[in-house]
């Protein structure tokens, strides 16, 4: 018989995903990037796309980024818009789902790129995010996001050469902040 250890984690099966649903139906996707927040980001995002009715093959692939650890290293969204203090207070949150998710796509290389930015609308208009603006995105993701993609190439070729690992899954959130903020301080 296999026992969980402290820091293996056991998600919530159904019952218990609609029970913590009941009792956090305010879950938004700032709470899964907060480190504050009551319920670990794993858990948290579970419940966030149950209460969104997203299921099946949306649903593991939404998560999948979060139970790597992957959402540690994601920079989100990038694009000069997002870099405005403005934008950056209102929207509350450096990254969202599809865009953990995105990352992940980009730095795997598969799938492919077009389908990867398909996969990317189909998400945001299933987490909720309104139709014309995930289009835009879509559209913004298709002209500019060719550069993410080829950097990620490069960083996947080096990462093959020289055996580096770019993101680590046992690091708590803190340590990575800190290890960033030592990185940018020298």
């Amino acid at each position: 018989m296999h026992f969980p250890s402290f820091l293996e984690y056991c998600p919530p099966d159904d019952a218990e995903l609609d029970e913590l649903a009941n009792q956090f139906p305010e879950m938004g996707e700032h709470e899964i990037h907060d480190p504050n927040s009551k319920i670990d980001n794993r858990t948290a995002i579970r419940i966030f796309l149950r209460s969104r009715g997203v299921t099946g093959l949306l649903f593991d692939r939404l998560i999948e980024p979060y139970d790597l650890g992957f959402y540690k290293k994601c920079d989100g969204k990038s694009s000069p818009v997002n870099r405005l203090p403005v934008i950056q207070r209102k929207s509350g949150f450096k990254r969202d789902i599809v865009s953990v998710r995105h990352d992940l796509d980009y730095y795997r290389g598969k799938p492919s790129r077009r389908v990867a930015d398909w996969f990317y609308v189909i998400s945001q208009i299933a987490v909720g995010e309104a139709v014309p603006m995930s289009w835009v995105e879509w559209s913004a993701v298709r002209l500019f996001g060719y550069k993410a993609w080829k950097s990620h190439r490069l960083c996947q070729l080096e990462n093959a050469l020289y055996g580096k690992n770019d993101y680590i899954v046992s690091l708590p959130d803190m340590v990575i902040e800190e290890l960033r903020e030592m990185k940018l301080a020298s």
